[in-house]
């Protein structure tokens, strides 16, 4: 392969890591932002022992001001708009697995973000090799 092509052909296993990379951050960021939210609702469960002022949401970003009374059951989202009745502690357990599964999730984003960068670094080791051997973009 001449000098060219090969500059060409990391040039382009560049940008497709960088792709992958930008990819990956992004559900990075959105796991960050579901384990916030988790770790928010079991903050204000473990505080959800008597009835406390706060704020309801109707839909659309509209909220309401309401008055909460303590609760030993709640209703959970199981899918497909299906609400449940389950235990505060039971909530509580599943919030924790669930905060689990994520960061372990989030552990192996970060794990394939690290390789993909180490190629991404050792295609600009190439890239410069290339270009100092009298390569032309």
């Amino acid at each position: 392969m001449k000098p060219e092509e090969a500059l060409q052909a990391e040039l382009q296993k560049i940008r497709y890591l960088e792709a992958q990379i930008g990819a990956l951050k992004q559900q990075m960021d959105l796991l960050l932002r579901t384990l916030n939210e988790i770790s928010n609702t079991k903050s204000v469960l473990d505080n959800f022992t008597e009835e406390k002022e706060g704020f309801v949401s109707l839909g659309a970003g509209v909220l309401a001001r309401a008055k909460i009374p303590a609760q030993d059951v709640l209703l959970v989202d199981v899918g497909s708009g299906v609400l449940v009745e389950k235990p505060v502690s039971e909530v509580k357990k599943e919030l924790t697995k669930k905060e689990a599964a994520l960061k372990q999730e989030l552990e192996k984003i970060r794990s394939v973000i690290a390789q993909l960068q180490q190629e991404y670094e050792k295609s600009v080791g190439v890239i410069q090799k290339l270009s100092q051997g009298g390569a032309v973009v």
